[in-house]
């Protein structure tokens, strides 16, 4: 608990370096991942907000560190150790997966997130959906096997 302390401390602070001024509140936390309520002082802009996030993430050198509005609350997404690669073999192998995937007309499996919670969507309902990944990495292939 006490690194959970630090870390949203480290964060606070380093936002303060850059004149913005945030309370965080702890929505939900795992092994290395936390997930964050942004509360905005008076006087401190969202725009202020999203545009040091970049500078706190190098700054404190935490490998994922994502700032996402959804309706009228502000979400800070921290995770501390690197991202893992998560095979097909682990998506359909997985336990309990049947559960997830009964109501889905056409399963697919998307990848895991930040918790480790495999995530999984129909294709029928999704409209968007964006590969992220290195060059090289597959995202071409994966789009074609979709399809």
């Amino acid at each position: 608990m006490s690194v959970l302390i630090a870390l949203t401390q480290s964060i606070t602070k380093c936002y303060m370096k850059y004149n913005v001024s945030i309370r965080l509140s702890v929505l939900t936390c795992s092994m290395n991942s936390v997930l964050y309520k942004v509360c905005i002082n008076p006087g401190t802009t969202i725009s202020s907000l999203k545009s040091r996030t970049e500078d706190v993430k190098i700054s404190l050198g935490i490998p994922y560190f994502v700032i996402d509005q959804q309706g009228n609350d502000i979400i800070l997404s921290v995770s501390t150790t690197n991202n893992r690669f998560i095979t097909l073999d682990d998506m359909l192998h997985e336990k309990g997966i049947e559960a997830v995937t009964e109501n889905l007309l056409y399963p697919i499996a998307l990848g895991k997130d930040i918790f480790g919670k495999l995530i999984y969507e129909d294709l029928a309902d999704l409209k968007h959906i964006a590969y992220t990944g290195s060059t090289g990495s597959g995202k071409s292939v994966a789009c074609s096997a979709l399809l």
